[in-house]
């Protein structure tokens, strides 16, 4: 399984610094919230797949430029 984090994050903290780009992030988390599509279950997939019988789950994020 894969799927993208939508969230902005950066090694020097610029991210932070970049308000609209981070509004507009918060606003698309907000809309599939609204569509029944949660970004915030990403971090409860490994638990869920091991709840389910899954075994040697690993959770492995990757930097995309």
């Amino acid at each position: 399984m894969q799927t993208a984090a939508a969230y902005f994050y950066s090694d020097d903290g610029t991210a932070e610094q970049a308000k609209y780009p981070q509004m507009w992030l918060q606003h698309i988390r907000e809309a599939a919230e609204k569509f029944g599509k949660s970004f915030y279950e990403l971090p409860k997939w490994k638990e869920k797949m091991e709840k389910a019988g899954f075994v040697d789950v690993k959770d492995v994020p990757y930097k995309v430029c």
